[in-house]
């Protein structure tokens, strides 16, 4: 589903790629691939993060703002693509997990250690 909606764009190290909108331009910043479940479709998108993770930004806003959209209807499979939508949190039922791991500082390093 992905691939009819976003192409890439070489140019990276690494054989990485900067994501490319619709419209041609590409970004040159952290971008995630956004993919969720409302009541009566799937959204795919663009989502900049800021410089948190994915799940600080879902607890922490009311709203998302998603570039390069696509909707696919769960009742007949049809597709819409629009450049950008604002969609608000409550209206999402399930959001598919991706993304960096956010800040290295913030992690907690733990191990096993047996009991006595």
């Amino acid at each position: 589903m992905r691939d009819r909606c976003v192409d890439a764009q070489p140019g990276l190290p690494g054989g990485l790629e900067w994501p490319r909108r619709l419209d041609g331009a590409t970004y040159h910043c952290v971008v995630l691939d956004f993919e969720a479940y409302a009541a009566d479709c799937r959204l795919f998108g663009h989502l900049e993060p800021g410089d948190g993770r994915l799940t600080d930004l879902l607890n922490a806003t009311a709203e998302l703002r998603l570039e390069d959209v696509c909707l696919e209807s769960l009742e007949d499979g049809h597709v819409v693509e629009i450049p950008e939508i604002v969609v608000s949190i409550g209206e999402l039922c399930a959001v598919v997990a991706s993304g960096p791991r956010g800040d290295i500082g913030r992690r907690l390093r733990t191990h096993a250690s047996g009991s006595r």
